[in-house]
């Protein structure tokens, strides 16, 4: 292997020679001076085993941090140095290349070694180069981490190598979102790590009821503008807004890497705007491409990579069975984080090509456009752990979740009152659903209200439960 390879490996691996050098590290200092330490720990030391792991989730959402971090826990509990190699994929140019490397490695470095491969996906057939690896016999003694922002390419990688993953543990295939709203509060408000599920809420002191409803919702509004990405809460919480810079390093990111993968921008960017349009109602991509004049297949094809990047997700209308969507009818498009929101809207208005006020375009958004948002922001935190679905047969629900063969229906209201006209079509609606139902749920602004057919609760302390 390149000799130069190896001289950037050893400037990045800087632990090699000294372990206490992790804490120089980029990502782990900033992680250290950042007012929001979130370390899901999506891995631990007991997950190192022979075997292979993949790792995704959106740009920005602290991948890299994290497995820095796990690097440093390695250090601290006096695993070899030398023997956890980073390699940063976009210094190799094909899958033989990064085979080399791999056998290289594995060659050069005696007993257990842990490789994390970050950005793998940007490697044409990546998964052939782990498969060979294998194949060869090299996994003994060895865990492997591909960590990757774009998920179709993980799945498809990760589909190529069943049968060679070794002993990793379950799950073998691993994803870090953005922080949830539930994520957020336990960073800012521990005391809701006591709350977990809707009888908590029920059975609690009204006092303290509302002094907690009161708590969420300011911090709601805080997250309906810095949405779940470290980074962003950071720079919040020390300067109160979010810098230009970064939201340029999104748009960067996001337009570079639907290059990356054969596509235009201007296209992906076109679709955006017109998802967002859809305004949360539901739509087909016949529509969205007459909306910006191109194909049906080739809209769908945009909308299928805008997901397996992570920035919209489908919620789908039920088969007659609810057993899984009917991807016969219209489906819903959302944005999957508030910040994303705010920055694709800036990438419609041209930033930072046309030079204005990021600040400005957010505070306009959650003027004009609050509703919407809210009603994405919930959407997408209520599917994160649940089946769900939207039902509308006539007139809508927002949300269906299906457990144990039974209806939970939620309808997102974000307003001031809930008439009693509003409740009672929620529940016509709901009583429509041909399943037995467990619980309707109405999302409000701040009203709390219960009784026999239906829960108003604020979509704030709704979406902070560990469990619906």
């Amino acid at each position: 292997m390149s000799t130069i390879i190896w001289d950037v490996l050893a400037r990045v691996n800087k632990w090699w020679l000294d372990p206490s050098e992790i804490r120089f590290d980029k990502h782990v200092s900033v992680f250290e001076q950042s007012t929001i330490k979130w370390n899901p720990k999506v891995f631990t030391i007991s997950d190192i085993v022979d075997g292979v792991y993949t790792l995704r989730g959106p740009r920005q959402v602290g991948k890299t941090t994290m497995l820095k971090l796990l690097i440093k826990e390695l250090l601290d509990s006096n695993f070899s140095s030398d023997s956890i190699i980073y390699v940063m994929c976009d210094l190799l140019e094909n899958s033989e290349h990064l085979l080399k490397l791999l056998v290289d490695i594995r060659k050069r470095v005696k007993g257990r070694i842990v490789i994390i491969l970050d950005e793998v996906t940007f490697i044409k057939e990546w998964q052939k180069a782990v498969k060979l690896y294998v194949d060869q016999d090299f996994l003994k003694e060895t865990t492997i981490i591909a960590c990757g922002s774009h998920a179709l390419d993980l799945k498809k990688g990760a589909t190529y190598l069943v049968g060679r993953r070794g002993y990793a543990k379950h799950p073998i295939d691993r994803i870090l979102l953005a922080m949830s709203f539930r994520e957020y509060v336990e960073m800012k408000f521990p005391q809701i790590k006591k709350i977990e599920t809707l009888d908590d809420v029920l059975s609690m002191d009204s006092l303290k009821r509302e002094a907690i409803i009161e708590k969420l919702y300011f911090l709601f509004l805080q997250y309906l503008e810095t949405g779940g990405f470290p980074r962003l809460i950071d720079e919040f919480n020390k300067e109160g807004s979010i810098r230009k810079e970064s939201i340029n390093d999104f748009i960067n990111y996001l337009s570079r890497d639907v290059i990356k993968l054969g596509k235009s921008d201007i296209l992906a960017r076109a679709l955006l705007e017109a998802i967002i349009k859809q305004r949360c109602n539901p739509t087909s991509w016949n529509s969205l491409a007459r909306e910006i004049g191109i194909s049906q297949p080739t809209a769908r094809e945009y909308g299928e990579l805008l997901t397996n990047m992570y920035i919209v997700k489908m919620i789908y209308h039920p088969n007659r069975s609810f057993t899984g969507g009917d991807e016969r009818k219209n489906k819903k498009l959302i944005i999957r984080d508030p910040a994303l929101y705010h920055i694709i809207t800036l990438w419609i208005h041209n930033f930072p090509e046309v030079d204005m006020n990021p600040k400005e375009i957010i505070l306009r958004n959650l003027e004009n456009e609050q509703q919407y948002i809210v009603e994405m922001t919930a959407l997408e935190n209520i599917s994160r752990n649940n089946i769900t679905y939207y039902w509308k047969p006539s007139k809508e629900i927002d949300a269906i979740i299906i457990k144990n063969k039974k209806a939970i229906g939620i309808e997102i209201k974000w307003q001031e009152k809930i008439t009693k006209s509003q409740i009672r079509d929620t529940i016509r609606t709901f009583a429509k659903i041909p399943l037995k139902k467990e619980k309707l749920i109405i999302a409000t602004k701040n009203q709390f209200q219960q009784n026999d057919t239906v829960i108003l609760i604020p979509t704030p302390l709704l979406l902070a439960l560990k469990k619906i």
